[in-house]
């Protein structure tokens, strides 16, 4: 199972990782868009869940979305944002979820998410 983490704030993503190390999955970070379409294609590294902050520094986040779902059809997306308004404009079939969390609120999201794959 490959996990893509995806947001510009270092500490949250050191977090977030942090907070599924245990799950015994392969962790991937971002801390820009650019590095996402970037990112060399690699069968072995294909997301099968991709964790996207919406409020990126250099791309919209509605672009890595969009490239992220051209390249891996099949992928899962959870998008985080402390907007709930993002919550409307995502595809039906991204989970959305609000900042501020808990982390075990995120680390049950991303096992419920994970479990669908």
């Amino acid at each position: 199972m490959n996990i893509w983490i995806i947001d510009d704030n270092k500490a949250l993503l050191e977090l977030l990782m942090s907070s599924l190390e245990d799950m015994m999955w392969h962790l991937y970070t971002f801390s820009c868009g650019e590095e996402v379409l970037t990112f060399p294609y690699q069968p072995m590294s294909a997301p099968d869940v991709v964790i996207l902050d919406w409020t990126l520094p250099d791309l919209p986040a509605s672009i890595v979305l969009e490239h992220i779902k051209a390249h891996y059809q099949h992928v899962q997306i959870i998008v985080m944002s402390g907007n709930s308004d993002i919550e409307e404009q995502l595809p039906p079939s991204a989970r959305w979820l609000g900042k501020p969390f808990r982390l075990t609120t995120f680390r049950q999201m991303v096992a419920d998410v994970a479990s669908s794959v």
